[in-house]
């Protein structure tokens, strides 16, 4: 039988499937090279993935906002 979840979580869930460990490691490694990426540099890997503008469309409004916030507190950083 499977694992009871761990965690935050208080969900009494027991998962089965047979590639937990694995697909859990994967999804950590995955999100510890996003992590690693800057915003322009994941976007550029979302329009290699789905094409130029084309999906994601919160996600690839939630990193121009984060280059703008950057560029603006750059520009303050740079006026005083």
């Amino acid at each position: 039988m499977g694992k009871k979840l761990e965690g935050p979580k208080t969900s009494k869930h027991v998962c089965t499937h047979p590639f937990e460990e694995l697909r859990r490691k994967d999804a950590i490694e995955r999100q510890e090279e996003r992590n690693k990426r800057s915003p322009l540099e994941q976007l550029k890997e979302l329009d290699a993935r789905l094409g130029i503008g084309v999906g994601a469309k919160r996600e690839r409004a939630r990193l121009e906002k984060l280059m703008a916030d950057s560029l603006i507190a750059t520009a303050k950083k740079v006026l005083q």
